[in-house]
């Protein structure tokens, strides 16, 4: 016989500990089945003695990665379903338990995990299921204010409650949105939402209070970018699986870093030997810093640097993905003046070749088939 003694919260992170608990009243091996996406993972675990009770303590977050593959966020609306994003899970111990989670991609720092559990909550029940509390899958802040600039919106990621979602601007407007028959992933696109005041009120708030269901949950502070002579934006997926955007505002400087020459020898006309080689790979790098900022905003720097998935993006929208890595994180722990991070943006491909870069199309010209110069009869058309 087994006894389930401990389970996770019905949602959870694939990136953190997924924790099973059991007593058994043999040693008997057991067995267990995990189901992600459709495929079954089985494994077998052994009971240890523990003041005369078989035991077995299980992690399975193992078994959870997500796929390898790019979201898809939907944008132009004020909020609109999201696909994907779930991991859906089921377990099966033995012959007779089952239990069926949601997994999320990314997780949350040991720290934030550790304090969390010992006040009796998860990252969840905190709030990214609150309706009284900030509840966006960002990593910009745990507060009830959003603070970023007008450069780095981006639709934000939240758990779809069945929530009557309220947005009120400083003079009074208020724009409502229904979420019922929503999917259980929602994105707030925040740039369709002033867009819509702009539309409806003739204002483009810099304030936006969030209404769940009647209760004031949190509010975005939104400040124009900074004035810069070059200006660039970096899209990653955070540490909750989540795309949000960072401005970088410092001059770049482009270098390129190669790889090993291929270095070969032949004999010439002459008799003696030439030496050759192949074309030398090379990646761009790009030198960035991310302007100043402020001692809140270094745990958002921190993810961004630490994220698998980046892209970088010129001011004219083009964008190709990277890799981002610093040489010198650190900042007072009391900062009295803004800091500024330096970055490393590198390209994720070789390339053999070199030609200038291509940055307008001419129009199409639409040609006519040879056949269609002649009729049925084969006369020429004029």
């Amino acid at each position: 016989m087994i006894t389930i003694t401990k389970i996770p919260r019905p949602n959870v992170f694939a990136g953190n500990p997924v924790v099973f608990e059991l007593e058994s009243d043999s040693d008997a091996v057991v067995v267990v089945e995990t189901i992600v996406n459709g495929r079954s993972y089985f494994s077998s675990y052994f009971p240890y003695q523990d003041e005369g009770i078989y035991r077995v303590k299980m992690e399975l977050s193992g078994y959870l990665n997500p796929p390898d593959t790019p979201l898809v966020i939907p944008s132009g609306d004020i909020v609109a379903s999201l696909d994907g994003f779930i991991i859906p899970y089921t377990v099966r111990i033995g012959d007779s338990y089952e239990f069926t989670g949601n997994a999320f991609r990314g997780g949350i720092s040991n720290k934030v995990f550790a304090r969390l559990a010992d006040n009796g909550y998860d990252i969840f029940s905190y709030r990214l299921s609150s309706q009284r509390r900030q509840f966006l899958f960002t990593t910009r802040t745990h507060d009830s204010e959003v603070r970023l600039r007008d450069t780095e919106l981006y639709p934000f990621v939240f758990l779809n409650g069945q929530l009557s979602l309220s947005f009120v601007s400083p003079s009074g407007n208020a724009i409502d949105v229904n979420t019922a028959g929503f999917g259980p992933v929602c994105v707030m696109d925040i740039e369709a939402l002033r867009a819509a005041f702009d539309e409806q009120y003739g204002e483009i708030p810099d304030v936006i209070k969030v209404y769940a269901s009647g209760n004031l949950a949190f509010s975005f502070v939104i400040t124009p970018g900074k004035l810069a002579e070059e200006k660039y934006r970096l899209r990653f997926l955070n540490s909750l699986g989540a795309y949000e955007v960072i401005e970088v505002t410092t001059r770049a400087s482009r270098s390129s870093e190669f790889g090993e020459e291929d270095l070969y020898n032949v004999m010439n006309d002459y008799d003696f030997f030439e030496e050759r080689k192949t074309r030398t790979s090379s990646r761009d790098k790009i030198e960035v810093e991310t302007g100043h900022r402020l001692r809140h905003e270094m745990p958002f720097i921190l993810d961004m640097i630490k994220s698998e998935e980046v892209y970088f993006i010129r001011p004219n929208g083009q964008e190709f993905r990277c890799r981002v890595t610093t040489d010198a994180f650190r900042y007072r722990e009391r900062i009295t003046e803004p800091t500024s991070i330096p970055l490393t943006i590198t390209e994720l491909t070789d390339e053999r070749f070199a030609l200038p870069p291509i940055d307008s199309f001419p129009a199409r010209i639409q040609v006519i088939p040879v056949a269609s110069m002649w009729d049925a009869e084969g006369n020429v058309i004029q």
